[in-house]
């Protein structure tokens, strides 16, 4: 800053002062490589559902290229290929990934980023003939990584991987009911979970009524077995 003299136009005094600002938020070039990350890894967690016993399938892997070309479509941050590329890696590594490292990393991203994810795995599971208990488990597992509510990973088990579709009846991940709740909270469960299904019985849409029918008579079984039996 100077003072200018007004007669001669001479400079009558001068001062300067370095003010430094850090921005931490994050520009254009941080968030679109930050998107890109979380796609990539995404892919990469949902490839590993992919496989089963060594042996990827098809439809599960066109689940997920089917994800990859929506997302590009739609995020101007997306690049196809290299989110394709980090599929075909996982895929030829026999669906070999770490999990816990990778949402590790994904913990770091928004709560709407680690929902995709899960869904995502989910969607891969799905497109098997039937759900096993090791990828029952392997998604738990993932759920836990990434500090997915229990409540939003039974509504979200509920919804992609129906009663119907698994190998044997889980009673902890179709109904979230497990062997270290007292009677009193698998009660209130079940009576939360009866009013949410009891509700469907007269949906428009017959598979939603099947499910429904399914679901309320396991939870019949469950409170004769764990409720009524304690009484």
């Amino acid at each position: 800053m100077s003072i200018i003299s007004v007669e001669g136009e001479c400079e009558l005094a001068r001062a300067e002062k370095v003010i430094v600002y850090r921005n931490d938020a994050d520009g254009y070039i941080d968030t679109k490589e930050g998107h890109e990350k979380v796609d990539s890894l995404t892919v990469e967690l949902a490839a590993g559902m992919c496989v089963l016993d060594g042996v990827s399938n098809e439809n599960s892997v066109e689940v997920l290229r089917q994800w990859i070309t929506i997302k590009t479509q739609v995020s101007a941050t997306a690049d196809h290929k290299e989110i394709t590329e980090q599929l075909d890696a996982a895929l030829k590594s026999g669906g070999k990934v770490d999990a816990q490292r990778i949402c590790k990393k994904l913990k770091a991203a928004a709560v709407t980023d680690r929902f995709a994810a899960m869904e995502l795995c989910m969607l891969a599971v799905s497109a098997f003939d039937t759900c096993t208990a090791s990828q029952r488990q392997t998604l738990k597992q993932i759920g836990f990584f990434l500090s997915i509510d229990d409540d939003k990973f039974l509504a979200m088990s509920q919804k992609i991987l129906p009663l119907g579709t698994h190998d044997e009846v889980d009673i902890e991940f179709v109904l979230g009911v497990n062997e270290k709740m007292t009677a009193d909270e698998i009660r209130s469960l079940l009576n939360e979970e009866y009013r949410k299904w009891n509700g469907r019985v007269t949906h428009a849409d017959a598979t939603m009524q099947t499910q429904a029918g399914q679901m309320l008579d396991l939870i019949a079984d469950v409170r004769a077995k764990f409720v009524e039996a304690c009484v």
